[in-house]
């Protein structure tokens, strides 16, 4: 089994990180008895493969000079080759199930890039990856999965098993494979169909409540959940053993990973995909911490209003859904009732930024980082989406579209530079103030 990781920022260099540990705990035989770590449920351990010693995961770099060991890792450059000395990888389960055409193919592409970068970044690798193979995307916002599947993998036959993705774990990088992992939160999952419609695979575990897990002290790890969710449900045949695979390796880590219906998924990324709107591009545009949003009246009223706009917009996306299914205004992959949950509504939205802001108040945002360092962001796919929706349902989301712009402007002319500027004095009398 083949995994490959795609982006290493501070998400992918944790994700790595505890993937190459579960195998490497496993081929110990230590993996279902750690100290510290609760054990894993026996309906995800009967999904993981069945050879940890045939498992391994590769690293993709996008400069060579950069190569260096990472626990055991094989590492690609740009997705064009491995380093002479780089570990070999192990056997591909869609080679031997005769679905790649090339000694190459990938089983399972986790993706943690940024939004704005992910096509670009997948499309090198798409002649590897197979309709056996399986696709993760771990990132913010929203649209990417539309736009993979309209300008990467168009064809049905051809596209493979897409799995979504957020974290609210908080992490930060201090260079290459150095990440903090900062603050502990979760991760949850969700599954599109077959997009060959060929299984079923919400189908829940007869007489299983849906547990509850505790968020783990300092010397104790949490396990994770499957939402009621059955890991059976996923065929054992050669075209979904990826996807069996790469689900139970993830809900294995130790990371509060849940597997949500997609339903219950959707809600949540909303839910989030909100949050980042108004928190993301503000903390980006004042130079500021999370939590000084919080007791700010001006910034509370900007909150109030992008969550007015989007909660127009979902209603109006579940009214286009309920006109029926030929309705050319449909929400991509969205029914009505996900967007019509309680907890999308304008109230219900601003308290979860509020509730963010304030448990997240000493950090900074991504895209506070992202002006910060390489300049692009994921506007286009947080306010920006937004913006999308309101142009196709026939809504006005003004201020989206000014927070959207305003964002943009920061990386023109010399806006960056003195922006730059500005935050690094900021810093420096900061740490003068320690």
């Amino acid at each position: 089994m083949r995994f490959h990781v795609l982006g290493l920022g501070s998400i992918g260099t944790l994700i790595s990180y505890h993937l190459r540990r579960s195998i490497r705990l496993r081929q110990q035989r230590g993996f279902l008895h750690t100290p510290g770590i609760d054990p894993i449920p026996p309906e995800i351990t009967a999904g993981l493969p069945a050879n940890a010693a045939d498992t391994s995961v590769t690293l993709h770099l996008r400069r060579e000079y950069v190569a260096q060991a990472f626990s055991g890792a094989s590492v690609e450059h740009a997705g064009i080759h491995r380093p002479d000395n780089a570990i070999p990888q192990g056997p591909s389960i869609v080679e031997q199930a005769g679905y790649a055409k090339g000694p190459d193919a990938i089983d399972s592409l986790i993706v943690t890039t940024k939004a704005d970068a992910t096509v670009q970044a997948i499309a090198p690798l798409s002649k590897r990856l197979t309709p056996a193979s399986t696709v993760v995307l771990l990132q913010n916002g929203m649209g990417v999965v539309d736009e993979l599947i309209h300008t990467v993998f168009p064809d049905t036959a051809s596209r493979p098993q897409i799995i979504l993705g957020n974290l609210s774990h908080g992490c930060y990088s201090r260079g290459q494979f150095q990440t903090i992992h900062a603050g502990y939160g979760s991760m949850r999952l969700g599954l599109i169909p077959d997009p060959r419609g060929r299984a079923e695979y919400e189908r829940r575990l007869q007489g299983r409540a849906t547990s509850s897990l505790r968020v783990p002290d300092s010397d104790t790890t949490s396990r994770s959940n499957l939402s009621g969710l059955d890991l059976n449900a996923i065929p054992r045949d050669a075209s979904h053993l990826t996807l069996r695979y790469t689900l139970a390796s993830l809900l294995s880590l130790p990371l509060d990973v849940h597997w949500d219906p997609l339903e219950s998924y959707q809600v949540g990324a909303l839910r989030k995909l909100v949050v980042n709107a108004c928190i993301n591009p503000l903390t980006a545009i004042m130079d500021c911490q999370n939590g000084q949003l919080v007791g700010d009246p001006y910034a509370q009223q900007i909150w109030s209003e992008v969550c007015h706009e989007a909660a127009e917009v979902f209603l109006a996306a579940a009214q286009a859904d309920m006109d029926g299914p030929s309705s050319a205004r449909r929400m991509p992959e969205y029914s009505a009732k996900p967007l019509l949950d309680p907890s999308l509504t304008p109230s219900a939205l601003f308290s979860a930024v509020r509730d963010v802001a304030t448990k997240t108040r000493k950090n900074y945002s991504s895209m506070h980082s992202d002006v910060r360092g390489r300049g692009r962001t994921e506007i286009d796919y947080m306010n920006g989406y937004l913006v999308q929706l309101g142009k196709a349902f026939g809504v006005e989301v003004k201020t989206n579209e000014m927070l959207r712009r305003l964002v943009l402007s920061l990386g023109w002319g010399d806006k960056k530079a003195t922006w730059q500027r500005r935050s690094q004095v900021r810093e420096e009398e900061e740490q003068q103030e320690r």
